[in-house]
């Protein structure tokens, strides 16, 4: 019997999934799967119905996205936060289309002039739920996603969210980027430490990057986060709270 296309990407999805051991190859194979479905980006998260909070997100979306959605408060708006917290997650969400449709106003109108600036045109979700507990996977697309597989696409991305949904990993080493999504995630990562801590001992990015063996947009990413962590505009703002703290030993 010939597989189609469907039957083949669950097939793919769940080896990837079992294959899977800890957080990061399990965000890893989400990853390879949303690239496979066209994403430009996705997020994986986990959230508490009960008080209505987010615990935990690790987005792969753009930094500076991460930083505009935090600083304008757009979980207050965001669909698909709302519909995460309330079980009732939308499936798909055309933000074009649903501002051609029912035109917003004020923090809406920006989340959505926002979200198709970065090319996070098309959001297809999925939540699934034990108790109060609850966590979800969004994948954000530039073109259309429902052309992939013809009138099936969205049964596909449905039964391949699921599979990735229930079988999420939470970090354990703080990476997530919960801050952005309004989770108490105001502790510093033990990367970010690390980073903060090479420039109180006068280490450049370029230098921090080529010890660490990562990209200098990496070190800029950590920078960031430590800065918005300590609600600092400056790394030197940010690294002096740090040291006063105890965080970082210069």
């Amino acid at each position: 019997m010939k597989t189609t296309r469907i039957g083949q990407l669950v097939i793919d999805t769940a080896d990837a999934l079992a294959r899977a051991q800890d957080a990061d190859s399990h965000w890893w194979a989400t990853m390879g799967i949303a690239r496979r479905l066209g994403a430009e980006a996705v997020n994986i998260g986990g959230f508490n119905t009960a008080p209505r909070q987010v615990n935990w997100v690790r987005s792969s979306k753009d930094p500076l996205w991460l930083e505009q959605y935090s600083q304008e408060g757009f979980a207050t708006v965001d669909p698909l936060v709302r519909g995460a917290l309330s079980r009732d997650v939308p499936l798909l969400v055309d933000i074009a289309r649903e501002e051609r449709r029912a035109p917003a106003s004020g923090k809406l109108r920006d989340w959505r002039a926002a979200s198709l600036s970065y090319g996070y045109n098309f959001l297809i979700s999925y939540g699934c739920y034990s108790g109060g507990q609850g966590a979800g996977i969004t994948l954000s697309c530039r073109d259309d996603p429902t052309s992939l597989f013809g009138a099936g696409t969205l049964r596909a991305f449905s039964a391949v969210s699921a599979m990735m949904a229930n079988t999420l990993i939470e970090s354990k080493d703080d990476i997530h980027e919960g801050w952005a999504y309004g989770a108490e995630c105001e502790r510093l990562s033990p990367s970010e430490r690390d980073v903060l801590a090479f420039i109180a001992n006068g280490l450049t990015g370029h230098m921090i990057a080529d010890l660490l063996n990562v990209t200098e947009f990496e070190i800029w990413r950590r920078i960031r986060n430590a800065c918005l962590k300590m609600q600092a505009k400056t790394v030197e703002q940010a690294l002096a709270k740090a040291i006063s703290s105890g965080l970082v030993e210069p």
